[in-house]
């Protein structure tokens, strides 16, 4: 059969900037003194935001994130930290979740070896004091366990849990930043449904027992669960309700619930099928009330590793891991479609998957993306127009592009094995070698261009193998600017990666031109949902 026949398998058819960033960690008076004379800053911008979101409505943003102590390094820990809350203060988080306030994470492990570590103190201090005088809330994590723990009444685990508490009172209980508690534990709805709500209140009344013995306030304690489900017997919304409804009983004060990204790319609101993660919001927020309800927006690419591939994500030096960079468009509706249901978003992980220090190797390019679509600094193009190359390296009929889809905004679906996912029309197929050509209207400078692409195994769709840029200026000569291997390549038995991917040059291009030419090598099909172009040093016009 000629290549050109053979089609993708299918059945049927805002907030003001902080004024002042420290430069170097403070000494305790110090920072009691920057906070006494930030006081006013920080009223009028509560005030200033309050008007904000009275004429905005919700805002398309991060409130917060979680952030790992193994990925601080032990070296230098203090300026690592004091750079991560510049970037935290650029993106104008609030709050930060300490996820690892323990030495060990193995579910192989006892509960004895989750004892805290005093080498950790130098982070946390360090943590709480940048926080303070950014004006950011900080919760610190306790005894991470896993599901031998937390599927029963485990009381050494709980112990631990309370002694942890004590230590962590005892050391930072007179932190003005330290705002509250969070379990790293992330139970899901459907796994031990009935048996994991006792053992989290057991650990609740172990963390107030430890604050009545050190006569501290009773702070509010976090939960992280995820949205994950076997395909043939979801969960109803009503039921992930109720099953919340038992944790905030039992007393865990405010849940803040994963969008589901990293757990088989449950339908995210974007498409109809079966129920949405945003329906799952509304009914736990009309359950538990607005303000006990968060989420954890998940900031990498869906989906989950399939066989022979070794994993979907990567370790970092230093330890901790993560996934494949998302399109930022993706994670703004995400953020718009659960807005309305939660008084907070938080994200896993901004610290690694975002934050320009991260070693992350898309870190820089979401960073300058999602400040150009808050627009707190650089800008998001919108190009004149396009157009695509002619023959097998245009749009194939069957998945066609119907008028500016590259910049539409409208983010193909994409979830583990469904075959349906080809035929959602926000993406457009082209057999082979795709090649593109843009018109950016006028001069720009030009830092990052990002495809996002979907590689599905069972569909005959693949991530393309290379990534080639070239600019100009007047459209007839052409500048290259670079040319890029797939960075996850097939695993040695062959297998290719699953799921969805924002493919873009590693580093800022900081080229100035008007146009922009994007050839990808492939034999497969390639399948493209949107274009993302930033510009790191423009702004939007007023």
């Amino acid at each position: 059969m000629a290549l050109e026949n053979i089609r993708p398998f299918q059945i049927g058819t805002t907030r003001s900037r902080k004024e002042t960033k420290p430069s170097r960690m403070m000494a305790s008076s110090d920072v009691r003194e920057r906070r006494r004379w930030l006081l006013p800053f920080r009223l009028m911008r509560v005030v200033l935001m309050a008007g904000f979101l009275l004429v905005s409505g919700c805002r398309n943003e991060l409130d917060g994130t979680f952030l790992s102590l193994v990925i601080v390094p032990d070296q230098d820990s203090a300026s690592h930290i004091v750079g991560l809350m510049d970037q935290f203060d650029e993106a104008h988080l609030d709050s930060a979740i300490v996820h690892r306030a323990r030495s060990v994470f193995d579910c192989e492990a006892s509960p004895r070896d989750y004892r805290w570590e005093r080498k950790f103190n130098e982070k946390v201090e360090a943590i709480l004091s940048e926080a303070d005088g950014r004006g950011i809330d900080v919760y610190l994590g306790l005894v991470s366990s896993c599901f031998p723990f937390w599927a029963s009444e485990n009381a050494e685990a709980i112990s631990v849990t309370g002694v942890t508490a004590g230590i962590l009172l005892e050391d930072f209980d007179h932190h003005p930043s330290f705002k509250g508690w969070y379990l790293p534990d992330e139970p899901s709805p459907f796994w031990a449904y009935d048996i994991n709500v006792p053992y989290y209140g057991f650990l609740a009344d172990a963390i107030r027992n430890a604050e009545s013995q050190h006569g501290a306030s009773e702070r509010p304690i976090l939960l992280s669960p995820y949205l994950t489900f076997h395909e043939e017997h979801p969960r109803s919304p009503a039921a992930v309700a109720a099953w919340a409804q038992d944790l905030i009983d039992a007393g865990v004060s405010i849940i803040a619930l994963q969008d589901s990204v990293g757990a088989h790319a449950a339908n995210l609101g974007f498409n109809q099928d079966e129920y949405t993660v945003a329906q799952y919001f509304e009914a736990i927020s009309a359950q538990i009330g607005h303000k006990k309800l968060w989420a954890d927006i998940e900031l990498f690419g869906c989906c989950t590793a399939q066989a022979g591939e070794t994993t979907p994500y990567y370790w970092l030096p230093g330890g901790g891991a993560t996934g494949r960079g998302s399109s930022i468009q993706r994670v703004m509706n995400q953020i718009k479609h659960i807005r309305p249901h939660v008084s907070h978003i938080t994200s896993w992980n901004f610290v690694v998957q975002a934050a320009a220090i991260s070693p992350h190797m898309e870190a820089a390019r979401f960073n300058a993306a999602y400040l150009a679509a808050t627009k707190f600094r650089g800008r998001i193009l919108q190009p004149a127009s396009y157009q695509w190359g002619s023959g097998d390296s245009g749009p194939h009929a069957n998945y066609p592009d119907s008028g500016n889809e590259m910049f539409d905004k409208k983010i193909g679906y994409a979830r583990e094995n469904d075959w349906k996912t080809i035929l959602d029309p926000a993406w457009t197929g082209i057999l082979k070698d795709p090649s593109l050509e843009i018109d950016l209207g006028s001069q720009h400078t030009v830092d990052w261009v990002g495809l996002q692409l979907l590689s599905q195994n069972i569909s005959g769709v693949r991530f393309p193998t290379q990534y080639t840029l070239e600019a100009s200026t007047d459209g007839v000569v052409w500048t290259p600017l670079g040319s890029w291997p797939f960075p996850y390549p097939a695993a040695p038995d062959g297998t290719h990666l699953n799921g969805e991917f924002l493919y873009a040059n590693p580093s800022a291009l900081g080229a100035t031109c008007r146009y922009l030419r994007i050839e990808l090598d492939n034999d497969w099909w390639t399948f493209v949902s949107e274009i993302e172009i930033v510009s790191e040093s423009e702004s939007e016009t007023p």
